[in-house]
């Protein structure tokens, strides 16, 4: 046996061990690696035509995101993909019910198997349906040799962009001059987007919205933004105390149990006087309350739990911690307001995740670095760049980035490959620039890059 014949062996008896019982993980990555023949035919004979895989979500919801298909009549679709081994999976992991399905436009399954099932949304909408073992482009044997994504691609769950060779040829000032142009220019849209805000609502308004959408990450922005419009800071300055504000917004965000208090939580004397507190207020709130199902705690790590950031809401509320806060807020000075956070201590939110929970191994703050970057970079700065424009953005221009959130890791590995990000400016604005283009560019794209116009954009800096 010479060494191509070994390989082969080799190889063959690997992805056949693979393939005769594959895991989800494996088709998801036939799916992501695009080894399956394009048109595709649909389970009731469509042929459609898969322009953009979508991007690999590593988190709760479908499998992939911001993919595009054409359907036999031309027509685009854009929306999810989600990928199970069988059609009955789709009953069975209840996605039917699940309002984040409603977005889905292609299920994927690797076999379909004798009997007919077809999905549907939440909002009974039919879902076509491929078989994807039938279709792909080798031979189960060999797939495995066709992998050509690297590690932090498929950690990531995006592909390296067309416009990644482009920039591999510019030198890391470069590169770092096009990502803070495209943060300046991002952090001007905030400025005009607070100022509208303030606008309309009030100053003080605007800036309790914006906080309250910086607790919320991604998933649970609109959740916060409800919860701030529902109960809004004049009316938390308006109560008697710390325990009356906290009970107000931890009831109308949902998160109060009902008539009685469940035995779990009995025995916790901070539980319970929250939930006192909560049975007075609630027949004047109760139309008001945030539905359970709005929040997302899927994939949300246990010291980023909504809970811990209402709780971090309603220390800032209090007349005196939010009139020292307005104050910082209007100057904008980094440090003071780091310190201000750091000062917001919560006798049980600082050891707890959640109200019937094991303590943590240690106090942790309510808020962390990347948050308050966040809410610097979206609602304070914008704020403060009013009146103090030239401070606002010398810090803008020094600020280090508290971490990349999961959009920009998929920014990074579209626009940059495997270039790692030490070798550039990691700067706050650099960061936010890298999301920049991903709205403006990646999310408008639905031709794998083919008609992308970033590439001409890049060359203006050459």
């Amino acid at each position: 046996m010479n060494y191509r014949d070994w390989m082969h062996y080799n190889r063959s008896r690997s992805v056949k061990e693979d393939s005769s019982v594959p895991d989800e993980v494996f088709v998801q990555r036939l799916w992501f690696e695009e080894l399956y023949r394009n048109p595709l035919t649909t389970r009731d004979g469509r042929k459609i035509r898969v322009l953009q895989p979508g991007f690999w979500n590593r988190e709760a919801g479908p499998d992939f995101f911001h993919a595009a298909i054409l359907d036999e009549n031309g027509r685009l679709q854009t929306g999810a993909v989600e990928i199970d081994l069988g059609p009955q999976q789709w009953r069975q992991h209840h996605h039917a019910v699940n309002p984040d399905y409603n977005r889905v436009i292609l299920h994927v399954v690797w076999q379909a198997g004798a009997r007919d099932f077809y999905p549907a949304t939440d909002a009974n909408r039919e879902v076509p349906q491929v078989e994807l073992s039938s279709q792909l482009k080798f031979p189960p044997a060999e797939l495995r040799g066709h992998f050509s994504s690297g590690p932090g691609e498929r950690e990531i769950g995006a592909r390296r962009g067309a416009c990644a060779e482009l920039l591999s040829g510019l030198g890391d000032e470069s590169v770092s001059r096009i990502l803070d142009d495209a943060g300046e220019y991002r952090f001007s849209q905030k400025q005009r987007l607070f100022q509208l805000k303030a606008e309309a609502l009030g100053e003080e308004q605007a800036l309790w919205l914006g906080v309250a959408e910086a607790m919320g990450f991604s998933r649970n922005r609109a959740a916060f933004r409800g919860l701030a419009q529902r109960v809004a800071i004049g009316v938390l300055q308006e109560l008697d105390n710390d325990l009356q504000r906290e009970a107000l917004l931890f009831g109308v965000a949902g998160f109060m149990p009902g008539a009685t208090l469940p035995e779990s939580l009995a025995a916790s004397s901070y539980a319970r006087g929250l939930w006192e507190e909560w049975w007075w207020q609630r027949a004047g709130w109760q139309e008001r309350v945030i539905p359970r199902e709005v929040w997302k705690f899927g994939g949300v790590r246990p010291l980023n739990r909504p809970e811990r950031r209402v709780a971090l809401m309603a220390k800032l509320s209090s007349p005196e911690n939010w009139r020292l806060f307005l104050r910082l807020a209007r100057i904008g000075d980094y440090e003071l307001l780091k310190d201000f956070f750091a000062g917001l201590a919560h006798d049980f939110w600082d050891r707890y995740c959640t109200l019937p929970g094991l303590p943590l191994a240690e106090p942790a703050a309510l808020l962390g670095g990347g948050r308050l970057s966040a809410l610097l970079f979206n609602t304070i700065w914008p704020l403060a760049s009013h009146g103090n424009a030239d401070e606002v953005t010398q810090q803008l221009r020094m600020a280090v980035s508290g971490g990349q959130n999961r959009l920009q890791k998929i920014a990074a590995a579209r626009l940059l490959g495997e270039r790692p990000l030490r070798g550039l400016k990691s700067s706050l604005l650099g960061q936010e620039g890298l999301l920049q283009i991903y709205r403006d560019f990646c999310l408008c794209d639905y031709s794998q890059c083919r008609d992308c116009g970033f590439s001409s954009l890049v060359k203006k800096y050459l």
